[in-house]
């Protein structure tokens, strides 16, 4: 009996190396394999590290962009507002360039006018009549600004 159980161990020995030696017969493929997996794994997780890194970085993109687009629409608004100011400024400017040049013909009539109540509104102050015959000799800039009025008396205050 004993020489069964060495016999029987023998041939289970037998039996486990031709297992292994089938079943390990290429080892060296194995190892490759074992090897392309450890990067294949470690290339995943690196890729799913970046991958959560760039969800981070698109969400804060995305609230950027979010408060970008708010800023946008109020600059729209702003700017909307400021062209609809520059048209009426520049429709006034247009009126008084047509203001300035009706003005800048000599009437006699409106002359005699200004000079009339410019000399009430004095209070009969004394105008130096050698220096100011008339509206046309007061002295203008090239702007279309009076520089000074000569006068005698300091100018009136209008209210």
């Amino acid at each position: 009996m004993v020489g069964y159980i060495i016999i029987g161990l023998l041939l289970w020995g037998g039996l486990g190396y031709v297992f292994f030696h089938f079943r390990y017969h290429d080892t060296g493929q194995i190892d490759d394999l074992r090897s392309r997996y450890k990067t294949t794994h470690d290339g995943y997780e690196a890729v799913q590290h970046e991958v959560a890194e760039l969800n981070a970085q698109n969400t804060i993109l995305k609230q950027k962009t979010a408060a970008l687009m708010q800023q946008n629409e109020d600059y729209s608004k702003l700017i909307s507002e400021l062209s609809r100011y520059y048209f009426h400024i520049k429709q006034a400017t247009g009126k008084v360039e047509e203001l300035g040049k009706l003005l800048r013909v000599f009437d006699t009539w409106l002359d005699q006018k200004l000079t009339k109540v410019g000399v009430d509104m004095m209070g009969n102050a004394s105008l130096d009549t050698n220096k100011v015959s008339s509206i046309k000799d007061i002295p203008v800039t090239k702007d279309g600004n009076v520089s000074s009025i000569p006068t005698s008396t300091p100018s009136p205050k209008f209210f």
